[in-house]
């Protein structure tokens, strides 16, 4: 985050930027040092995924004085609904900092930047690259479109989605030590005798997809739409380069990239000073290792993971649903909805999130409801899913277990630990 700027007089509207580094929110966080320098940051990156805060919305944006300066973030492979989402959702928060300051939404609250292309052609049909920039009048045209996209937002954001409902039979086999944390320090033999194990030996689950990988990759392919970044934006991913980042036993193989089989969902017993050593100096985060490791003992849950995403969506502890300033905190996006990022608080007060102790503990107590006792229980199974290949897929990204792996790793030698459990999936 941006600091010791210039605070921010008089609010004069929302000025509307477009990413020209054709990345997600989370894409552009995570390069953030290779494509944005911290005088160009804005109060505000968003996309209909992610909001991330670099500058308190109490400065100034140094190019654009007195405004709340709003950056739209997309790949330029985005849908023109998909870019239209990021739109809506970028207005919605606008709207809602401007609240602050008692400033509504009209023409004159609100200012296309000069190189607003996307706006441009979605909008009005004006190619700003082919064409060149235009006149005042044009710029003027795109900003009623935008407030007209505000408006219409609830008709906008609704869309008939048709699903299929399917039955499945599970087999579940009988529990062994690997599933229950409490018996981490013992095996079994093959007389069926408990013999210890050493304690810092890795403990490694097994388990083979229904596919061989050619056969998922070959669904990747068809139906998965891998995408990769790329210096000028984002474009399709070829079949090498998509195997390339697929791959288990290449992952498998790195240490680094191994955590991409981390079991998410195994408390590990990490003590809390060693927590607090990460968490130091990251905002409202800092000094709460004993929440981590409260919340994820209760919930069995990896601490370095849960740590790693409260990092991302909170902006490292820094980000304005994470100030504390409107009687609650969320550090794990969660309530953050397309057409009403700003529920987030509401769903934290709700939940009774009024201390930093509380929206970890609750926070985790979500994330293994609704994430982890889902079955995508590794970054691996999240971004590639091996038993049900090109579907229920989070990322579109083939890098993007990747660059998770790297945080999680940073956080391990950090304090000078490696991780325990794995789930190491293989092909057939």
């Amino acid at each position: 985050m941006v600091e010791g700027q210039k605070l921010i007089g008089k609010v004069k509207g929302i000025y509307i930027k477009e990413s020209t580094h054709m990345r997600s929110v989370e894409e552009l966080y995570l390069q953030r040092n290779k494509y944005v320098n911290e005088d160009e940051y804005p109060h505000v990156y968003i996309d209909r995924e992610r909001v991330w805060t670099p500058r308190p919305d109490s400065e100034e944006a140094p190019e654009h004085p007195g405004w709340l300066v709003m950056e739209v973030c997309g790949g330029q492979t985005d849908s023109k609904r998909q870019f239209m989402l990021n739109q809506i959702r970028a207005l919605i928060y606008g709207v809602w900092l401007l609240s602050w300051s008692k400033v509504k939404l009209s023409e004159s609250s609100i200012k296309a930047d000069p190189n607003i292309w996307r706006s441009m052609k979605d909008l009005i049909n004006y190619d700003l690259i082919k064409n060149g920039i235009p006149d005042e009048s044009k710029y003027k045209e795109v900003e009623k479109k935008i407030i007209g996209l505000y408006l219409k937002r609830d008709k906008l954001l609704t869309e008939t989605i048709t699903t299929t409902t399917t039955k499945t039979k599970i087999k579940i086999k009988p529990r062994t030590s690997v599933d229950n944390p409490a018996q981490n320090n013992k095996t079994t033999s093959q007389n069926n005798k408990s013999v210890n194990r050493k304690p810092n030996t890795p403990k490694i689950v097994v388990e083979k997809s229904m596919f061989t990988f050619q056969q998922a990759l070959n669904m990747q392919m068809a139906r998965g739409m891998p995408q990769k970044s790329y210096s000028w934006g984002w474009g399709n991913a070829s079949r090498s380069q998509t195997s390339k980042y697929m791959n288990p036993n290449t992952i498998w193989n790195s240490t680094t990239q191994r955590y991409q089989m981390l079991d998410l969902g195994k408390y590990q017993g990490i003590s809390v000073s060693k927590l607090n050593k990460i968490l130091k100096g990251k905002g409202t985060l800092s000094g709460q290792g004993k929440a981590f490791a409260e919340g994820c003992k209760k919930n069995n849950i990896n601490e370095i993971y849960l740590i790693a995403h409260a990092f991302l969506e909170s902006g490292y502890g820094r980000s304005n649903f994470a100030s504390g300033r409107y009687g609650a905190y969320n550090y794990f996006g969660i309530g953050a909805y397309d057409n009403n990022p700003n529920y987030s608080m509401t769903f934290a007060r709700k939940r009774g999130w009024t201390t930093p102790a509380k929206a970890i503990m609750g926070g985790a107590s979500f994330v293994r409801k609704d994430y982890i006792n889902k079955g995508q229980n590794t970054l691996y199974r999240i971004r590639w899913n091996p038993k049900h290949p090109a579907t229920h897929q989070y990322a579109t990204a083939i890098e993007w277990a990747q660059h998770q792996a790297i945080t999680i790793n940073n956080l391990y030698k950090q304090i000078g630990l490696k991780g325990m459990y794995y789930i190491r999936d293989k092909y057939r």
